[in-house]
């Protein structure tokens, strides 16, 4: 899989926005999870952000579970 993304219109030139398939880290509650991005919703938040749907497991639950996620608000993991 692909941890590489696209470059966000309007973005610094070290801004990416990850593509479907990577894995990305954001902010959770209290803590940092890794999820994989699922779908590239565009840009429909508020101001144009772009946003994410990105999959994440957490240890206990049974299921995982699945969020939408401003672009901006989550970075590739390493």
């Amino acid at each position: 899989m692909s941890t590489h993304g696209t470059k966000r219109k309007g973005a610094s030139p070290n801004s990416t926005v990850p593509t479907v398939g990577s894995t990305v880290k954001f902010v959770f509650g209290l803590g940092e999870v890794t999820g994989t991005v699922i779908e590239d919703r565009g840009d429909l938040g508020v101001g144009g952000r772009r946003l994410l749907r990105v999959r994440f497991q957490i240890e206990g639950a049974g299921e995982p579970f699945v969020t939408e996620i401003a672009a901006d608000a989550v970075h590739v993991a390493a």
